[in-house]
């Protein structure tokens, strides 16, 4: 997809494909990304929803000076940021709900920057450096969606546009996506009909090799809460021995979800994987030749997938990381800041959250009622050795609060489609 600039386009009758034009769009488009990673736009966090807002008004009004028909902020859910919608209209007489459309879908809200101390540049300004751009939101997502945005502008400027483009661009990505599934719902004669829907989230294979996405796992969230009936902190010294802990049980359940090789011991988890096919294989194993000949000695890959204790399976890592299944443990923490930090306490309650990718032809549905059966039996199983005979005489008793949710289902496209086969012959172009 080309990329290219011009301040009200449309209305301007500008001629954007001369060259001179061209870089003349290409500047004002990276001057447009400076000023919007300027904004803070970081969900979930309310000191700075007023950022969120000022940013998607900043995509709004940048969408009306490239010549969009239809600009405007739309939300269905009070206290979500707004999504920002835009239309480049291609001539189609039929009313919107019944018109093809293609479907851009992106974000403009961005991870915290963490401690800005690490930073070698100020996160929130771009800054250009051996030919790369940082600055939080160069890539997820703020970039992509100018790419998209100035490319489909400078396509209907020239009056080459076949089909209506729509944008969906979220503030709440990096949130959950608060509301998005709502407000799309509520609003959904505004998208047409979709016939295609292209984002940009993903991750080249190296720093030089773009990579064309047709599938991505899908993922179970699980939140388990132990804690004490005795419901307050007690002295070590003092209690110790005598009273159950919380910490140590749900260090115990969480140590039975998985072996020392990261393989998940859910019963019956892995009976969904689909068998790996040898086109499959096949393409997997070319993949990793290019990346091995083209990518070896950029410096990201270098440090990650072709460090020395990597590259001897390098097809090992990829099958692991986009082919099958896996669990992971976030975060784990205990009831009060004084048990956090105080190492003559014992908790009341312990917290930890995980996630389970799950892949073709796993169940969302099955995959979270195994997870959750096992998770209720290990517990089971830890208080019946407590307090079964020979266990200790305890004066509390454990409570398990579990929630398990389906967050997202996985997908998998044909890359041998017409669209993936256009697609990838304009990112070789």
């Amino acid at each position: 997809m080309a990329v290219a600039l011009g301040d009200g386009a449309r209305s301007s009758g500008l001629r954007i494909h001369t060259p001179g034009a061209r870089r003349q769009y290409g500047r004002r488009m990276l001057q447009a990304l400076d000023q919007w990673i300027r904004l803070r736009s970081v969900s979930g966090v309310p000191e700075l929803q007023s950022e969120c807002r000022r940013a998607a008004r900043f995509l709004k009004d940048l969408m009306r000076q490239l010549g969009a028909d239809d600009a405007r902020l739309v939300s269905s859910t009070p206290g979500a940021n707004p999504l920002v919608y835009g239309r480049f209209d291609a001539g189609d007489t039929r009313t919107l709900a019944e018109r093809p459309t293609v479907f851009v879908y992106g974000h403009y809200d961005v991870m915290p920057a963490g401690d800005e101390a690490l930073w070698r540049t100020q996160p929130f300004e771009m800054v250009g450096r051996d030919g790369y751009l940082y600055g939080r939101g160069v890539s997820d997502d703020k970039g992509p969606v100018l790419a998209a945005l100035f490319a489909i502008a400078e396509l209907a400027a020239a009056g080459k546009l076949p089909m209506t483009v729509v944008f969906c661009i979220e503030g709440e990505e990096e949130h959950g996506s608060v509301g998005l599934r709502e407000t799309i719902a509520e609003h959904r004669a505004l998208f047409g009909v979709p016939r295609l829907i292209l984002l940009s989230l993903s991750y080249w294979l190296g720093e030089a090799t773009p990579c064309l996405t047709y599938g991505m796992r899908g993922s179970v969230r699980a939140n388990l809460r132990i804690e004490s009936t005795r419901r307050a902190d007690v002295h070590a010294g003092v209690w110790g021995g005598a009273v159950n802990e919380p910490l140590s049980c749900l260090a115990h359940v969480l140590a039975q979800l998985a072996d020392p090789a990261g393989r998940v011991l859910v019963p019956g988890f892995h009976d969904g994987v689909r068998v790996v096919s040898a086109k499959e294989e096949a393409a997997m194993r070319d993949l990793v030749e290019w990346i091995a000949d083209k990518e070896a000695h950029a410096p990201l890959v270098a440090r990650t997938a072709m460090s020395p204790t990597a590259s001897g399976d390098l097809y090992g890592q990829l099958m692991q990381r986009w082919r099958f299944p896996s669990l992971t443990v976030h975060h784990m923490d205990v009831s009060t800041v004084a048990a956090r930090t105080n190492t003559t306490l014992v908790p009341a309650a312990a917290q930890a959250a995980l996630s389970v990718r799950v892949v073709p032809d796993q169940s969302l549905d099955d995959i979270a009622a195994k997870l959750r059966a096992h998770i209720e039996q290990v517990f089971a199983d830890f208080k019946a050795q407590r307090h079964g005979d020979g266990g200790r005489a305890m004066l509390d008793d454990l409570r398990l609060h579990l929630d398990v949710r389906a967050n997202a289902q996985w997908w998998l496209a044909d890359p041998d489609t017409p669209v993936y086969q256009a697609a990838a012959r304009a990112i070789r172009d």
